[in-house]
């Protein structure tokens, strides 16, 4: 699979600020402190309503993408760049053969070459498995981020997950399901919980994550370090699990 490059990770980060703002619990102070509090019970030490945000927020992003992903007409778009790659190459080569830039240097064949950072979008834009644009894969990268968050706050995994558990009921109090949670939504928590455990198997994966829970563990109520885990996580170690 083409890696997404730092400008697109860049946009897709500035894209997640601006949606988090409209989270719909962000204007709910009231909600947003009875969630605070379910949380501060579960970790049994206590964070910020701002920390809890940034949370929410990032399971609300990975929502947003999903319905996006739905709507958004990837064949459509990648249709119309096909066509202007194709018109590109026709005027490079147009140029080349009429030998135009020894009339004028702007009309070397060079400045019509195809952007590369046009061909990688080109490539990127299907929903095959494993393509960002894929709703499977944005699920997966959204209870892997959110697992992660779980262990980046000091819980774990019980050894069966039918057991009730500290880790089951964050997951639950995130994901805004709680009580209300169907048989279907408990069933992929316990799935992707089992695909996390699985791809954590890896000795570089397991040591990449259990350094930034280390470096968290003096902070763990400190939501600008958090901030800065979650993006190592975002950019260095998740790519790799969603691959595997």
């Amino acid at each position: 699979m083409i890696k997404e490059d730092n400008i697109l990770t860049k946009s897709t980060r500035m894209m997640k600020r601006l949606l988090n703002m409209y989270a719909p619990v962000q204007s709910n102070f009231h909600k947003l402190d009875n969630i605070t509090t379910k949380i501060n019970n579960i970790l049994e030490y206590e964070i910020s309503q701002e920390l809890t945000m940034e949370i929410i927020s990032s399971w609300h992003f990975h929502q947003v993408l999903i319905n996006m992903s739905n709507k958004t007409e990837t064949k459509k778009i990648k249709k119309k760049l096909h066509k202007a790659i194709t018109l590109l190459n026709e005027l490079k080569q147009d140029i080349y053969n009429d030998d135009l830039k020894f009339f004028d240097n702007n009309f070397s064949s060079h400045f019509f070459e195809v952007p590369q950072e046009i061909i990688k979008l080109y490539e990127l834009l299907n929903k095959k498995k494993g393509s960002s644009f894929n709703k499977e894969y944005i699920i997966k990268k959204a209870y892997f981020e959110l697992l992660f968050i779980a262990e980046l706050l000091g819980l774990k995994q019980p050894n069966n997950y039918y057991e009730p558990s500290k880790l089951k009921s964050f997951l639950r109090t995130i994901t805004i399901a709680a009580d209300n949670m169907s048989d279907k939504e408990d069933k992929s928590l316990q799935y992707y919980c089992q695909e996390y455990n699985k791809t954590k198997s890896n000795e570089t994966i397991k040591y990449k994550i259990q350094t930034l829970i280390d470096k968290n563990i003096s902070y763990k109520s400190d939501v600008y370090v958090f901030k800065e885990l979650l993006i190592i996580y975002q950019d260095k170690i998740a790519p790799i699990m969603l691959e595997t």
